[in-house]
Parts: structure tokens; sequence; C-alpha cells
């Protein structure tokens, strides 16, 4: 029986909003295996927040910076959910927000390191999508219809580049107990979940 080698020394991953949840855990275990991660969100606070998080776990992560040229590994987290809106009130720009930013960020980052992935004969995409994109809740319909696009579009970028090493795939958790939860969920209490 062969063992998977899960050693990354020597890899470099961009993790997209990266700053708390799956984010921050994807890129605290990448650089457990010794990969150099650079993480980017919205807000400068959160971003200095979580690359503590990952110094703290993992000696030596990088800062991160603007100027992100060379990696090896693309993890397109970026996107979610701001707000449940029923399907009646979502407005064009509701629609077109959850478009641009749980779709197009994904497509802007990875038609930018494709490039480089080829010229390098090594490259992994991954596209981090939502259950929703499977099974659609009726309270999150725009939501649920953008992650279904992500899987479609990782599957698409997957086959364009089959005779290639770049490699795309998508993953697909269910609902997780993050901050956003918490924001949604009110006084509901979640200790039982935390570690």
């Amino acid at each position: 029986m062969a063992m998977m080698n899960l050693d990354l020394s020597g890899k470099t991953a961009l993790i997209t909003e990266a700053v708390s949840g799956i984010g921050l855990a994807t890129a605290q275990g990448l650089a457990g295996r010794g990969a150099s991660v650079w993480i980017n969100g919205r807000k400068p606070e959160r971003l200095a927040k979580a690359a503590q998080a990952i110094r703290d776990r993992v000696p030596g992560a990088k800062a991160v910076t603007d100027a992100i040229t060379d990696i090896d590994i693309l993890i397109n987290m970026a996107g979610g959910i701001d707000r449940v809106v029923p399907f009646l009130e979502l407005t064009d720009e509701d629609w077109q927000y959850q478009w641009d930013f749980n779709v197009m960020s994904g497509v802007r980052l990875t038609r930018h390191y494709i490039p480089l992935f080829k010229k390098k004969d090594f490259g992994r995409i991954i596209f981090t999508t939502n259950e929703a994109g499977i099974v659609t809740p009726a309270n999150s319909v725009d939501y649920g219809v953008v992650k279904a696009g992500v899987i479609r579009l990782s599957r698409c970028i997957a086959e364009i580049f089959s005779r290639t090493n770049v490699t795309v795939n998508c993953v697909a958790p269910g609902a997780t107990i993050s901050e956003w939860v918490y924001r949604a969920c009110g006084d509901q209490n979640f200790a039982e979940f935390e570690s």
C-alpha cells in the first residue's frame, strides 16, 4: 500500500478569504505541512489577527503582502453569504454581488495564475463551494445558485487543463460554526461546538 506524501515543503499557497473559519484552518493546515502560505481578506485588522494565528500554530509562516508573484497552490475560498434574503426580495444588485464575490473572484485569480502554473508545469487549484450548491436551501437561493456555478466552473477548468500538470478540484463542505453563523443566529449558544 502506497502512502500519500503530504509534505508541502518548498510549495507556496495563496488562500483567499482566509481570516477565519475554513479558510484559516486551511491556511494553518498547509503551513503545518511545510508550505509557505499567503492569505488575504477584506479587513486589515482581521488579516493581521489571522496571520498571527497561523504564526502561533506554525512558526515561521510568511507575512501577507500585496505582491504575490509566485505560488504553486491556489485555494479560491473567497465567497460566502452576508445575509439571508427571501427570493422575492432579492434585487438584481444582490444577485450581481453574489456572482462577483463567489464566482468572479475565483475566475480572476485562476485566470491570472494558470499561465504561471503551465510555465512551471505544476499547479494545484482548489475551489471551495458549499453544499448549498448541490441542495439549495429555499432561504438562500442566490447563494445556492452561485455555489452551483462554482462547482461547474471548477469542473470546466479541470477539463480544459486535463492534459497538463495543473489539477483543479472543488470541495463542498457543509455548514460550519463560524462568525457569520453567530451573527446570523443572534443569541443562540454554540459553545458545545467549539473546541
